[in-house]
């Protein structure tokens, strides 16, 4: 069994990659930087699948969709590559429009979620929001001046030893136009150099190691590390880390799970015991995002996904289908020459080879809340 498991994680899932053995580097001894430990575990190597994993652009297509060479990194890819189509619709003027926007939208992303990492109150997963004053608030609430990230690099070779560099900021718009984020997102986006892992450990160290161990324990089952042995399959915390700056993972929770938890707290308190009251601030916060998040598990298990996560501000979604991670997003009808009414266009993108795809989708449209 063991060894048809090992196969089926070798083969992406079923099928068979694009990268070859020579192609992908071998992981070396475990990194001992704090941030390794949260993200892959404090004796385990960097994943081959993730050290051959990059930021790329499909050269099959005009769309901005990465591709994946192996299994395994599927969630984070699709979070991220997600991030940079909402900034192109940033950019763009859909839904708001930012004339002075020059940081090309992968590493205007990447600043963005960064800032998100930097920013984001223990207490609460939420994104900076469009148009709201650049304060950044201190883990007791008061307000800060500055805030600062960390760019993870390797100290040799990757899969090695982890370096950061640290620099602080007083705005978004100021990381954005940095050559520390330029240099930053050039990196990412290599294959040879393992960038997407490099971003991730970025995303840990900015949010501090120890933040991320309590935005796990606030959460309903959050565990660590962030990518799980033996597939390196990355979990819901990660993907709440990159999305909302916040490592929580509880996606999988309904408005009527927050009345049901507010009840036992209540009820709790009124027996003066203590049953996880805590749980109800990692809920009650969430907001919505420019991306959203739809599961087959609502459908198989009846896990309720966050309202939040099924309304966002931008038709972006992050698909989660049991084992592995799509995108799909929607097109403006402005853009579409298949545009009927009562019919959405939308695309849905499959970063990993055998089956890699990006199919265009033609779906009713149901009234003002989406198809």
């Amino acid at each position: 069994v063991e060894a048809a498991l090992g196969l089926f994680a070798d083969l992406g899932g079923g099928g068979v990659g694009v990268a070859t053995a020579e192609a992908v580097p071998t992981p070396t001894a475990c990194p001992q930087h704090p941030a390794h430990a949260i993200l892959f575990g404090r004796t385990e190597p960097v994943p081959a699948a993730w050290l051959a994993q990059g930021l790329e652009q499909s050269a099959d297509t005009t769309a901005c969709a990465f591709v994946q060479p192996r299994n395994g990194p599927c969630g984070a890819l699709a979070a991220v590559n997600a991030l940079t189509i909402a900034e192109s619709h940033r950019q763009q003027g859909s839904p708001e429009q930012d004339p002075k926007a020059t940081t090309p939208p992968l590493a205007a992303a990447i600043g963005r979620l960064l800032a998100r990492c930097a920013t984001a109150r223990p207490s609460e997963a939420c994104p900076l929001e469009a148009g709201r004053p650049d304060v950044y608030r201190a883990d007791d609430g008061t307000t800060e001046d500055t805030f600062s990230v960390s760019i993870a690099s390797w100290a040799e070779r990757p899969g090695g030893e982890l370096a950061t560099r640290t620099e602080s900021f007083a705005t978004v718009a100021e990381l954005l136009e940095s050559e520390l984020l330029a240099t930053a997102a050039s990196t990412f986006a290599d294959a040879s150099q393992g960038g997407l892992a490099l971003l991730c450990y970025s995303a840990v160290a900015t949010r501090g190691a120890g933040s991320c161990e309590r935005d796990v324990g606030q959460s309903f089952a959050g565990c660590l590390p962030l990518v799980s042995s033996p597939f390196a399959f990355c979990g819901t915390e990660l993907l709440d880390l990159l999305l909302t700056g916040a490592a929580r993972g509880d996606v999988f929770c309904s408005r009527d799970d927050i009345f049901e938890a507010l009840k036992t707290e209540r009820s709790a308190k009124a027996a003066e015991t203590q049953t996880q009251p805590i749980i109800i601030t990692s809920l009650k916060h969430r907001r919505r995002g420019a991306v959203g998040l739809l599961s087959r598990g609502e459908i198989e298990d009846g896990r309720a996904v966050c309202d939040e996560l099924k309304r966002p501000t931008v038709p972006i979604f992050v698909l989660h289908g049991g084992d592995h991670f799509t995108l799909l997003w929607g097109v403006p009808s402005s853009s579409s020459s298949e545009h009927a009414p009562g019919v959405v266009t939308a695309v849905h993108w499959n970063a990993l080879e055998p089956h890699r795809k990006l199919a265009t989708l033609r779906l009713p449209h149901r009234g003002r809340g989406g198809p």
